[in-house]
């Protein structure tokens, strides 16, 4: 696969990697939110087809992960000098639906929801608004756009509502600070772990996913699909393929997963016919 992100010095790899590394994949029988609003001619894409998922096996075991604290002593806590449990699920905003292929955009607002209100910041970000400033289909291009612009609330600008005439005005909200760690999944979940910050998730769609599964086995059958998502925790257990999984927060509303969360194994990282490429929230900031 080739890498998506800063380094593009081929305009046909470039448009190559927009197509194959970000758009998003959506599962079986999934009939996304359709948005009252009218968006804008760039603003809302098409989802790439729905493959036929291939058969996986048994699950791995569901865990109910804490926010963990000290090093763990687990093989990549000590290893990586991390907690064994992280779960920032507390600062999430609510879990809702994507519209078309914008599962970038959904995954960085997450992102962004969650470092807002770990610091005691109760708003939402607007996905309408961060689709409307970058309007492709990419992880970093979201990311970047949400750290160039400042984006407005939710509220004012809706999901499935008309956006207020004044929705600039509440345009407050903005990345100051992230990390692109590319497709090294161990440096970025120790940089989770340290700094107790979400990761925007690039990944190849495993068939347990696109069925909705809350525990995604290591063994996933795969789909030609990509999707973005939030990585908001994880848990870290040498008794689990690839030592642990991250907890992941979906676009594709609360009936998929566990009320919209699932639990995706390190493994999936490492296997040859899937990617994880992941990109580090740090900080974000509020200028009113």
């Amino acid at each position: 696969m080739q890498r998506q992100g800063r380094y593009r010095r081929d305009i046909s790899l470039f448009l190559a990697s927009i197509f194959l590394l970000t758009a998003c994949e959506l599962p079986a029988g999934f009939d996304p939110t359709n948005p009252t609003a009218s968006p804008t001619p760039n603003s809302s894409p098409q989802a790439s087809p729905t493959p036929t998922p291939r058969s996986s096996a048994t699950p791995a075991p569901t865990a109910t992960p804490v926010v963990g604290g000290g090093i763990g002593s687990s093989k990549l806590g000590i290893e990586l000098g991390i907690p064994d449990n992280l779960d920032m699920r507390q600062f999430d905003g609510p879990v809702v639906s994507q519209f078309g292929g914008t599962c970038s955009t959904f995954a960085t607002a997450a992102a962004m929801d969650n470092v807002l209100k770990s610091k005691g910041i109760d708003k939402n970000v607007s996905e309408r608004h961060l689709w409307d400033t970058y309007g492709v289909y990419d992880a970093w291009y979201a990311v970047d756009a949400a750290k160039k612009n400042y984006i407005t609330e939710e509220k004012y600008w809706p999901i499935n509502g008309s956006r207020a005439s004044n929705y600039k005005d509440f345009a407050t909200l903005r990345i100051t600070q992230y990390k692109e760690f590319e497709y090294d999944w161990k440096p970025a979940l120790q940089a989770m772990g340290r700094d107790k910050r979400p990761l925007v998730l690039a990944i190849q769609v495993p068939s347990d996913l696109a069925n909705c599964k809350t525990d995604i086995s290591a063994t996933s059958g795969y789909t030609s699909g990509q999707h973005v998502i939030e990585a908001v925790g994880y848990k870290l257990d040498n008794s689990i393929a690839g030592g642990g999984y991250f907890i992941v927060k979906n676009s594709w509303g609360t009936d998929c997963g566990e009320k919209g969360y699932h639990y995706y194994p390190f493994q999936l990282c490492n296997r040859s016919d899937l990617y994880c490429y992941l990109i580090e929230v740090q900080d974000v900031e509020d200028k009113s």
